[in-house]
């Protein structure tokens, strides 16, 4: 698995040279904002975080990259669950009341490739990523893995309403520990209501199956509403409620704001 992960985190990037190179690309540069809080049984992570989202269009096909930087502020003391985009599981760390930490993130860089429906009102979409090690594990910036995921999402809109679905499956690679290599599934399902034309709402209900070694239940409900002010900028909100688990360090809920503007 190790040999895999380390070939195929070149496909991305060698893709993303071939679109440097053909007609009709289409470049987009998003820069993001957020501040995420998660309440705990006896504590809270706040973490502000700042993304740079550049991307580029060719066709059916869009290739991306995320870069974050992070600041965290952990009141809490004892075993604390970390988790990353999509809301995988990073890891578990024990940390003391009151500690800061500020810095890069785990890089992602991937692609996704619109299938072709003839529906208008259906879009499927199927998507690789790969997640770096770079963000240094100590401080609960990163998660001390390289991380290959497949994706398959869809969507099917009736009026205002867009029903949609996703699944995914992660390949672990541990370079900071000797774990040996691990994998889960997870996956999502919801629906998102146009409001009017700047407001939106959608609810969302995701898990995922446990990793070895970090047995928690993160099943949640997610609920979300996005603003969009103008064509470059939008504002959005979300809360998460967690389903009670008795494994130290789950998060109960989590809140948060942000801000979006694309180029």
């Amino acid at each position: 698995m190790k040999f895999i992960l380390k070939h195929l985190a070149l496909l991305p990037l060698m893709l993303s040279t071939a679109a440097f190179a053909a007609d009709g690309a289409e470049w987009h540069f998003d820069l993001g904002g957020s501040l995420t809080r998660e309440h705990y049984p006896s504590g809270s992570l706040t973490t502000a975080e700042a993304l740079l989202n550049p991307s580029v269009s060719v066709g059916d096909l869009q290739l991306y990259a995320e870069a974050p930087y992070y600041g965290k502020e952990v009141n809490f003391s004892g075993t604390l669950n970390i988790y990353g985009p999509l809301g995988r599981l990073l890891g578990t760390r024990t940390v003391s009341k009151s500690e800061r930490f500020e810095g890069i993130g785990d890089i992602v860089v991937g692609g996704d490739y619109r299938l072709p429906i003839a529906d208008d009102n259906v879009l499927a979409l199927a998507g690789m990523n790969y997640k770096f090690d770079n963000g240094d594990e100590k401080q609960l910036l990163g998660s001390g893995s390289r991380d290959l995921s497949l994706t398959l999402d869809g969507r099917y809109r009736w009026q205002k309403v867009d029903f949609k679905a996703g699944v995914g499956h992660t390949w672990i690679d541990y370079t900071t520990s000797n774990a040996p290599s691990d994998d889960y599934t997870y996956w999502s399902a919801g629906l998102a209501v146009q409001v009017n034309d700047p407001l939106r709402l959608s609810v969302t209900w995701s898990d995922q199956q446990s990793i070895a070694g970090v047995k928690t239940n993160q099943s949640a409900v997610n609920f979300g509403a996005d603003l969009e002010l103008s064509n470059m900028l939008s504002v959005n909100a979300g809360y998460s409620r967690y389903e009670k688990s008795a494994q130290k360090g789950q998060p109960e809920s989590a809140a948060t704001i942000g801000v979006n503007w694309s180029l």
